[in-house]
């Protein structure tokens, strides 16, 4: 994806400071784009969904979930007169892995911090007779406070590639930038999910009857219940053979093994195939992505590198707030 369109001059554009703040707001969005919508919303991908008749997505369909709207610069007063592209809509055009977004809901942080208080009700229903006041339940709350962490990275644009017009380099660095942002941050959730202490099934024999006994215990505690659709998350090698399963265990007619629930299905490569560890989660009610500040850019001279250096930041967190939300199924 080209930032600066072509034809420009880095030397003329870099000149006055007011461009290189405006050259800074054009790198923000693009390392926002095709992530974030225009109301600055992150845009989660779609899961692998296994409906009754397996009906599998339109093209329109994943246009919807993937497209987003870079607001470049160029929208910005004067930006046009800098040469910074101007909006277009398209496909995120780096590798990135967001699916933890289908197990996160985000919600906005606007301070150091967030507490989750969550209540513990002493509440029951029972037959009252005629005239009895029904029994005023106790309440008591456990608190979980999640400070926003900070991530951050640099880089120099050297005077001598703006004197030469290397604006090849410039752009390389800027989407090496981008794909370092999203896997520093694919890391960072994926662990939450692989360290999280989940009680654990063994397998059993298949995938269908290791699912049913995850599904099962889940529905013991209650967290899984008829109208919600748990997310099954393994490895990138175990794919094929849970995918496999489920439209086996659909097929209209067809005897043998049944799934008593029919799953969602992510794999991941920040999922370790040696951890022998698949998870069956309840997606979103108790999976807090929490984003204080979106990645942005700050623009500075630095005298010493020779260069104008630009800084990336982004502010946020997350937190599983219980593990009843949640099971492990090991496998050998």
């Amino acid at each position: 994806m080209r930032i600066f369109k072509k034809g420009i001059i880095l030397r003329e554009v870099m000149a006055k400071p007011e461009n290189r703040k405006i050259v800074g707001a054009a790198i923000t969005n693009y390392l926002r784009s095709g992530f974030y919508d225009k109301e600055g919303r992150l845009i989660p991908p779609g899961a692998r969904g296994f409906g009754a008749e397996m009906i599998a997505k339109t093209p329109a369909d994943m246009l919807k979930r993937l497209v987003g709207e870079y607001i470049a610069a160029g929208d910005i007063t004067a930006g046009a007169a800098v040469g910074i592209q101007r909006k277009e809509v398209f496909f995120p055009e780096v590798p990135a892995d967001t699916q933890w977004m289908q197990i996160f809901r985000t919600i906005t942080s606007d301070k150091a911090g967030e507490t989750y208080e969550q209540a513990s009700a002493g509440i029951t229903f029972e037959e009252l007779k005629l005239g009895e006041k029904p029994k005023l339940g106790t309440i008591t709350q456990a608190a979980s406070y999640v400070k926003n962490l900070k991530w951050g990275a640099a880089f120099g644009m050297h005077r001598e590639w703006i004197e030469d017009n290397e604006i090849w380099k410039i752009e390389e660095i800027i989407t090496e930038a981008k794909i370092a942002q999203w896997d520093a941050l694919a890391t960072y959730m994926y662990a939450l999910l692989t360290a999280a202490g989940w009680s654990n099934v063994d397998y059993a024999t298949s995938w269908i009857n290791s699912l049913n006994l995850a599904f099962a215990e889940l529905k013991k505690k209650k967290t899984l219940l008829p109208n919600v659709t748990p997310v099954v998350l393994c490895p990138v090698e175990k794919l094929a053979a849970i995918v496999q399963a489920v439209k086996d265990a659909l097929v209209a007619g067809a005897r043998g093994e049944r799934l008593t629930m029919v799953p969602d299905i992510i794999d991941s490569t920040y999922v370790a195939d040696g951890d022998k560890k698949v998870y069956v989660l309840i997606p979103k009610r108790r999976f807090i992505h929490q984003e204080r500040e979106a990645f942005r850019t700050e623009t500075e001279k630095d005298i010493m590198l020779d260069a104008e250096a630009y800084a990336w930041y982004y502010r946020g967190n997350g937190v599983i707030l219980s593990t009843d939300y949640g099971i492990k199924i090991t496998f050998s």
